[in-house]
């Protein structure tokens, strides 16, 4: 996890979008122990793939929606508690 301040009360949280192994829950709670609120959530993780699709492997499919996808979901199923 990183948060970087960019201006007087607005922070940039980051996350791997990628690690769904807390199932996007352990970024959240960190987040809430350093701040009691988010006000905003831009949630714009993703990652894209050019190839063709015959040739393109079904690995490279599943990562591009472990981020683009699940990832998203991750993170918005992480924050609904808070």
């Amino acid at each position: 996890m990183h948060v970087y301040k960019m201006f007087s009360g607005i922070f940039i949280f980051g996350h791997n979008a990628k690690d769904l192994s807390h199932h996007g829950c352990r970024s959240p709670d960190t987040l809430f122990a350093m701040f009691s609120q988010v006000d905003v959530v831009i949630n714009n993780a993703g990652m894209s793939y050019r190839g063709n699709a015959s040739d393109t492997t079904m690995d490279v499919h599943i990562k591009v929606m472990m981020v683009n996808y699940f990832g998203q979901v991750a993170l918005t199923r992480g924050l609904i508690p808070y």
